[in-house]
């Protein structure tokens, strides 16, 4: 499907337009109430979050907002281990890659202001980077927002030993990206680079003269009275309110090395990075409800810059990417989604809005536990809004086809759904956690067919490719396994994970 963006000049006129009319309205703050019946629902949302409440366990703050209106509220778990002070919904967490909405906004309300151009090259604001060999203007700040700009995902250094428990400064990945070509020629394909956002971070400062941090406050923050939100640039400011990130045992972070086998089940696992503009916010689920009302009202940046935050970035083959500016844009069960997740040391995260149903939900937590088999706002949209998805569950649809039939029959099964919905009803994850959940319960073959049809239908996915080597790994088919790792590691060079399976499947 093509797309074509709207001109960047009309884009500046109308929404300081709107602006002028809605910043005089103010921020909608979001009243909290229920509707009859969400007794029940409440109950159901409890059970999905009530291991997370066991006595001296880190766990979760919820919140469901409907129509402007929060239905649902709670903290379950402990904010602070040590002094067993809970969380509540005031509980400030880490956003992880949430953030990335933000200083998307921040480049924007910069272009509406004439303070930059969305089509200036990076380098422009940013001389140190390296030259790539790319004429100027081919790898603009317009595609590093949509991360089909090429540049290498500074994630890549925890091959080196660096964890994302570990200081980084924009020093730090100016010097990782000294010696990196680009991933792929700018513009041609997309793949997710938090760098991008780091730079992004800098061009912030260099544009407005301030700070992420202080530039956000002033005309994001402030005018949605999003007081208890800022970026953490400074470890030495306290942050009120704070849930602190952990790690445990019996649970893998990416990049986190710290881990004393010796030590308590629940370790200490906040983030000391002094970069912020790709996960360094940290916020509340009240506050994010504040600036979800944004995306209704425009009462800041106005509605036109809110809608061009939600369309995808646009390939130079005139392909759209299915995301935005700091916006994923999927859907499930055939109803469009619109939002981010986010993983980083020891906090996990979700803010998915349902725009169509005018539903959203904010989900932080402050220790990882959702495996990709279990999606808590799946779960939460399911409870709320399952009377309005026209697309069966596709995990039940597929495994039922299997263990009627076989392979076979699940695969026949799965094209017949797609015959029959629209594409929007079918997300990569959604036959991905279908595979991991066979694969946790033993059931391998059926969780290859699983990851096959994904592949099927994602064949530029490496991580369509990865889990399916996984699964062949795990069935005792070596030599898949390899074929697929290559696969996977074809497409995105900077898979630590391909890498490590491909060395021990290859080993002695």
């Amino acid at each position: 499907m093509k797309s074509h963006a709207v001109g960047q000049s009309l884009l500046i006129a109308f929404a300081a337009c709107t602006l002028c009319t809605a910043s005089r309205a103010g921020a909608q703050v979001p009243a909290k109430s229920t509707l009859p019946g969400d007794a029940a629902l409440t109950r159901r949302v409890d059970s999905i979050f009530a291991p997370y409440d066991a006595a001296g366990s880190p766990g979760c703050a919820v919140a469901v907002i409907s129509a402007g209106r929060i239905r649902y509220e709670r903290g379950f778990g402990l904010a602070d281990v040590a002094s067993g002070a809970r969380i509540t919904p005031a509980s400030v967490f880490g956003l992880a890659s949430l953030t990335k909405q933000f200083t998307a906004f921040s480049i924007l309300l910069l272009a509406q202001d004439h303070r930059l151009s969305l089509d200036d090259d990076v380098r422009k604001w940013i001389p140190e980077l390296p030259d790539y060999g790319v004429p100027m203007g081919q790898i603009t700040i317009r595609r590093v927002l949509y991360h089909i700009s090429g540049i290498p995902n500074y994630l890549a250094m925890l091959n080196t030993g660096w964890a994302i428990t570990d200081p980084l400064t924009q020093h730090d990945v100016l010097e990782f990206l000294k010696d990196k070509p680009l991933d792929f020629a700018s513009g041609s394909r997309y793949s997710y680079s938090n760098s991008g956002y780091v730079l992004l971070e800098m061009i912030v400062k260099r544009a407005s003269g301030k700070s992420l941090r202080e530039f956000a406050q002033a005309r994001i923050f402030g005018p949605l009275k999003m007081t208890s939100t800022t970026y953490r640039d400074d470890h030495s400011r306290p942050i009120p309110g704070l849930a602190n990130a952990y790690i445990s045992k019996s649970t893998t972070v990416p990049g986190d090395q710290r881990l004393v086998e010796n030590g308590p089940e629940w370790q200490l696992a906040n983030s000391r990075t002094d970069v912020v503009g790709d996960a360094g916010l940290y916020s509340t689920v009240e506050d994010l409800a504040r600036w979800d009302a944004n995306f209704y009202s425009g009462a800041v940046g106005g509605l036109a810059l809110v809608r061009m935050m939600q369309r995808g970035g646009v390939l130079t083959s005139g392909d759209t990417v299915a995301y935005g500016a700091g916006l994923m844009l999927g859907a499930f069960r055939g109803l469009r989604t619109i939002g981010h997740i986010g993983g980083w040391s020891g906090y996990q995260t979700w803010l998915v809005r349902y725009p169509d149903q005018k539903f959203t939900l904010a989900i932080l937590c402050n220790r990882r536990g959702f495996t990709p088999d279990r999606d808590p706002s799946h779960a939460i949209a399911t409870i709320y809004l399952g009377k309005q998805m026209v697309v069966p569950e596709v995990a039940l649809v597929v495994t039922e086809a299997f263990d009627h039939g076989g392979a076979d029959s699940a695969v026949r099964a799965y094209h017949a759904l797609r015959a029959r919905y629209p594409a929007i009803a079918f997300e990569e994850d959604q036959l991905n956690a279908l595979g991991y959940q066979l694969m946790a319960t033993g059931r391998i073959e059926a969780a290859i067919v699983a990851f096959r049809l994904n592949v099927e239908a994602y064949p530029r996915s490496a991580n369509t490719w990865d889990s399916l080597a996984e699964a062949y790994m795990n069935h005792g088919d070596k030599a898949l396994a390899i074929e697929n790792y290559e696969r996977s590691l074809a497409l995105n060079p900077e898979n630590a994970n391909a890498v490590k399976m491909l060395s021990k499947l290859r080993g002695p």
